[in-house]
């Protein structure tokens, strides 16, 4: 049926399920789909990646169900029992991780939660993350992805994340009043494991790190590690420079993408009312309500860069986050009109030594925050650190504008609204 490497696949998989002759008709249901369907797999070209995509998760499906057939089975004769015995032992030592024929929840290390929350994922970037996501449920992980796109973007990115993880669309429950998706929540619903790990689309997890993170979940509720950008454009190093910048300050993340909790602590939490999320990332909204938050410095995770324009949008909204710390905010609220009051009042020299002043002391903070983080933040990254502080100074002013203008706008909504359900009781509807 097929030729060259996919047929060597192919071939494997028939091979591999000769444990259980009737399976063979599902293995192939699974095999041709995952092939022709799955969208990280064509017939033209096939990269070691994505056979082993295809492989991995096909024999996952099938050994987990031999591996129950065995147990199940209660042979009579000892040569009978002894040939299954030998055959399920084939099986499980065909996979590189024997956590992958677990089919109860309970006996996988975690659940590792990602949430999509807008149709611009491109398709290159799905199949990266669905490539991306097969190494997880090698390693042993329930993989979910919540996904909180349009019905054809749903159906679309389906193609390519339910042959590595069990892909489902975000409840309304699970959205605040702006429209997002609460990743707290959602892993409150849909995760199977007492430890979840809630991550981005562009997160990339090693082995290492989650092992370290769930063994850090064994002592503490939230845990939330740091996270990189690797490769490293001109704005991601702005933004590495942000995240110097803050460990020089406080040794707890800023504007994490990624964390890891517990659920049994976290539900019995004061509240996780899903509307109080607006404007607070998860982290700093599950310390405010009582959790026990652990900040794991020494625990890095590699995140891909977004694009320039994905960055750019990214700003007020991270700006608008920090109105919740009003110290900070204040801060750079004060930060522009100070140097024009000095350029006014002392002339040109004295604003610039102000200015440089504000610059030294950020890259003096980034260099405080690289200290035992060298292996994965450049030097470049804290020379970084002054363009920083003059993109929030700016940001701030951006989100405040924004903020006015929401403001007003929902005024305006709520006085059409009671103004339509007045005319409504006056004409006796």
């Amino acid at each position: 049926m097929f030729t060259g490497e996919l047929g060597k696949v192919y071939a494997s998989a028939l091979r591999a399920l000769d444990c259980c002759a009737s399976r063979v008709v599902g293995c192939r249901l699974i095999a041709l789909r995952a092939l022709s369907e799955g969208g990280a797999i064509s017939f033209g070209t096939v990269s070691a990646p994505e056979l082993f995509l295809v492989e991995s998760h096909a024999l996952s499906i099938i050994f987990s169900d031999c591996a129950s057939t065995t147990r199940e089975a209660q042979p009579t004769d000892n040569r009978q029992r002894a040939a299954r015995q030998g055959r399920a032992f084939m099986a499980h030592t065909s996979l590189f991780q024997p956590a992958m024929r677990h089919r109860n929840p309970q006996d996988r290390r975690c659940t590792y939660l990602v949430v999509i929350d807008s149709d611009r994922e491109p398709l290159s970037d799905l199949r990266d993350c669905a490539s991306y996501l097969s190494t997880l449920s090698v390693a042993g992980c329930e993989v979910v992805v919540v996904d909180g796109s349009s019905n054809p973007a749903f159906e679309e990115n389906g193609k390519s994340l339910r042959w590595v993880s069990r892909h489902v669309a975000a409840r309304p429950r699970q959205r605040n009043f702006q429209g997002s998706i609460d990743p707290v929540r959602a892993a409150l619903d849909f995760g199977s494991c007492d430890k979840v790990i809630v991550a981005g689309p562009n997160v990339r997890y090693d082995e290492d790190a989650i092992g370290r993170i769930c063994a850090l979940l064994d002592t503490h509720e939230v845990v939330e590690p740091q996270d990189y950008f690797a490769p490293l454009p001109w704005w991601s190093g702005i933004e590495e420079a942000r995240m110097l910048v803050h460990r020089g300050v406080d040794p707890l993340p800023d504007h994490g993408v990624t964390f890891g909790m517990r659920k049994w602590p976290v539900r019995g939490l004061r509240s996780i009312d899903v509307a109080w999320s607006n404007g607070v990332d998860s982290v700093r909204r599950l310390a405010a309500q009582g959790a026990e938050v652990f900040s794991a410095c020494d625990v890095f995770v590699r995140r891909l860069p977004p694009r320039l324009a994905e960055w750019l949008r990214e700003r007020p909204r991270q700006a608008d986050d920090d109105f919740v710390l009003p110290l900070k905010t204040a801060f750079f609220f004060t930060l522009l009109p100070a140097a024009v009051l000095l350029t006014v009042l002392g002339g040109v020299r004295l604003a610039g030594g102000y200015a440089g002043a504000v610059a030294c002391a950020s890259m003096v903070l980034a260099i405080r925050g690289r200290m035992g983080a060298s292996s994965v933040f450049p030097l470049r990254a804290c020379l970084s650190a002054p363009l920083w502080v003059l993109e929030r100074s700016v940001s701030v002013y951006w989100a405040l504008f924004r903020k006015l203008r929401g403001a007003a706008d929902d005024t305006v909504g709520s006085v059409l609204t009671e103004r339509k359900v007045n005319a409504k009781i006056a004409s006796g509807e």
